[in-house]
């Protein structure tokens, strides 16, 4: 079906319907909606002799030839004949709805009225309200910004020549935010105004705190002198915020929480007020300035934009509501909410209230806080989380009122280490170690839910290499990153492999990389029968925090528990063991630190890394060896002097391993452990620490 617009006076100004006759080809009905919804008059930014008018808006003209209107600004010095006024036409800008106007050779000192306008068909003239300015010989001085924090700063200005201003003149001051240098020119910001302008019209300096920006962003700050709907700008004045890195805790959930927040240095700090996915900081008010769907972990993501992590999500707040404990506490004089999760480790919320535009509301009685999902049934409001005394709960707010921001993490990415790869799997002669790739094998089958992996700032890849031996020069390992969207993408960082043992590559983004296209590790430099030989797995994925080993892993893919393997000087002979499994020891097989050990066999090679410290820098160095027996008793070892033996000779990570040269090690061991000879007669175990950080097998 057709639709005709009739571009006349009835039809436009009451919505009348037309009814005429149509051929039955045509099919066509007469249209009663009219072109025009709406037309706003914009705010002059004015001088003694001028006015630059700005951000004038007309809807909808989209789709209409530019020879069917026509539009600008109407002006006079008379409001009653405003109408008569001059005419100053203009171009629609890009976006097809706004418009500016430049009117010069004003006189001095005098009230202009003004307004918008379109005219159709050079017969029908729509207006806006109408507002006015007067040009003016006062200028402003725009102060330098001071004290900047991560999310305020102290910013202000000082007016001259005020005192010629015309007797009908509403004046008002203060200081316009945004995040482009020619952004206040077009009124473009957050606007706040000054309280006292009396002393402010009298010279004297003004000043006004900023809250809620975002850290490390470049901000330009304008001082302005608003006459009636006109403004007077200074010279605008840029700075930067401080950088804003938060440290995270572990409260036993599926991520990390922020133990401040954004914007905050210490615990019991604030930080800022943020609308709904509001990059800047600086949005107030209209819900069509902030996000209308999901943020998460996107650039309208406030902590992503902090450069700390992300906001969580409503699943991710459902979990901190149902599975910690919330006790009302007291902190320097500052009123919150201590949270505290199922391992006992706790984080403090300020209850810093909420804002809209510049006023503050609930402060001391409530925190609010952003999710980083938006109401699936009103995307004109977001998921928070609610925590007021007796009643901590999640719930939603209005996008455009300011709320606390507290990011989350999840710095240990799990996966299933059973479905990675390992092999000369592309036949170019290089040992990889296939985490996931959308065109390799393991397309098909991922380790871990590809859709959900993201990391921030950092991602640490710890892996074991095994079978490789010792002493190796000319090999390097090399990692192979894109993101699902290929974004972000490293294909260069990498690290020297010397032999068998743990390995670190660290890829670092400035952006965030969301999902995975391919996620190897390429072995170069390796002989053919090297490669046969060796395996290599991954022990840990850490993302978006400094600590980067966090593994404990066997070749199997399971995860080791510290716990079950017992350390010390167990046999009372001055060395120190890491007792694996031991028939006659303290272990079991009913209870093992993974559950692979009860039926591990090898006919190549056994190899075990750990990780010790408490040592320094000792005077000499000590043997560690593999201990084992296995069920048959023909793959066994009791004392030092294995090729695979590690000299200990201070805090590090090591490397040891037995070689069973065709004999197949039956399964279940009687005896597996790790001795370091004789480090218990001079080093007292209670201070060392040592860690299994990984064990390999073939």
């Amino acid at each position: 079906m057709k639709i005709k617009y009739i571009l006349g006076i009835l039809l436009l100004m009451t919505g009348s319907i037309l009814a005429t006759s149509c051929k039955d080809d045509d099919d066509a009905v007469i249209s009663t909606t009219p072109i025009i919804s709406n037309i706003t008059t914009g705010d002059a930014a004015v001088t003694s002799v001028s006015a630059n008018i700005s951000q004038n808006s007309v809807s909808s003209l989209s789709g209409q030839s530019s020879s069917a209107y026509s539009v600008g600004v109407i002006y006079s010095t008379d409001e009653s004949s405003i109408n008569n006024g001059t005419q100053a036409t203009a171009s629609l800008n890009s976006d097809g709805k706004t418009y500016g106007v430049e009117i010069t050779g004003l006189q001095r000192n005098k009230t202009y009225y003004y307004k918008a306008f379109v005219t159709l068909q050079g017969k029908l003239t729509y207006t806006g309200t109408t507002k006015s300015f007067i040009t003016s010989d006062a200028t402003v001085t725009t102060a330098v910004p001071s004290s900047v924090t991560a999310a305020s700063v102290s910013l202000g200005g000082q007016l001259a020549n005020v005192n010629t201003l015309p007797s009908n003149a509403t004046l008002t001051c203060g200081v316009i935010v945004s995040v482009d240098s020619t952004a206040a020119a077009n009124h473009i910001g957050q606007e706040m105004n000054y309280t006292d302008v009396t002393s402010a019209a009298a010279g004297s300096a003004f000043a006004i705190n900023k809250l809620g920006l975002l850290p490390s962003k470049k901000y330009y700050a304008t001082a302005f002198m608003k006459l009636n709907d006109g403004y007077i700008y200074g010279a605008s004045k840029s700075f930067t915020t401080a950088a804003f890195s938060a440290d995270f805790v572990d409260l036993g959930l599926s991520v990390y929480w922020a133990k401040t927040n954004v914007g905050a240095t210490t615990e019991d700090a604030a930080g800022g007020l943020y609308g709904y996915g509001d990059g800047t900081g600086l949005n107030t008010l209209s819900t069509e300035s902030y996000g209308l769907a999901d943020v998460l972990g996107s650039t309208s993501d406030i902590a992503v934009a902090s450069g700390s992590g992300r906001l969580p999500s409503f699943t991710e707040a459902k979990e901190l509501v149902t599975k910690c404990t919330f006790t009302d506490e007291t902190v320097n004089n500052v009123t919150g909410v201590r949270v505290t999760g199922p391992n006992g480790n706790s984080i403090f919320i300020p209850k810093a209230g909420y804002r809209v535009n510049n006023t503050y509301n609930a402060q001391g009685e409530a925190a609010y806080l952003w999710t980083g999902n938006i109401n699936p049934n009103d995307n004109t409001r977001g998921a928070t989380i609610n925590l007021k005394s007796g009643d901590n709960n999640y719930g939603n707010a209005l996008t455009y009122q300011g709320l606390s921001a507290r990011a989350v993490l999840r710095p240990n990415i799990s996966f299933d280490g059973t479905k990675t790869k390992c092999g000369d799997l592309e036949n170019k002669g290089n040992l990889r170690l296939e985490f996931y790739n959308a065109y390799g094998s393991t397309a098909n089958d991922p380790c871990t839910t590809v859709s959900n992996f993201s990391f921030y700032k950092t991602m640490h890849v710890n892996f074991t290499l095994a079978g490789l031996g010792k002493n190796l020069s000319g090999v390097t390992a090399t990692i192979g990153f894109a993101s699902g969207d290929w974004s972000v993408s490293d294909w260069s960082s990498t690290v020297p492999v010397t032999g068998d043992g743990c390995y670190t590559i660290n890829v670092n983004t400035s952006t965030a990389a969301k999902g995975i296209a391919v996620f190897v590790i390429d072995i170069k430099g390796l002989t053919a029968d090297q490669i046969a030989n060796a395996t290599g797995y991954y022990n840990s994925i850490i993302t978006d925090v400094d600590n980067t080993t966090s593994y404990a892993t066997a070749c199997d893919g399971e995860t080791i528990n510290q716990s079950k393997i017992i350390k010390g000087d167990i046999e009372g002979k001055g060395n120190y063991r890491m007792e694996i499994y031991n028939e006659w020891g303290k272990g079991s097989f009913s209870n093992p630190a993974f559950a692979g050990l009860a039926t591990m066999t090898f006919s190549n090679y056994l190899a075990v890394n750990f990780h010790i410290s408490g040592l320094g820098k000792l005077a000499k160095a000590y043997p560690a060896t593999i201990i084992l027996a296995d069920n048959s008793w023909a793959v066994s070892n009791w004392n030092p002097g294995l090729e695979g033996d590690a000299s200990v000779s201070g805090d590090g990570d090591y490397t040891v391993y037995i070689k069973s040269n065709g004999t197949t090690a039956v399964a279940p061991f009687h005896v597996f452990c790790v001795d370091i000879n004789g480090l218990a007669a001079d080093v007292s175990p209670d201070k060392i620490s040592c860690v299994v950080t990984g064990m390999a097998w073939k």
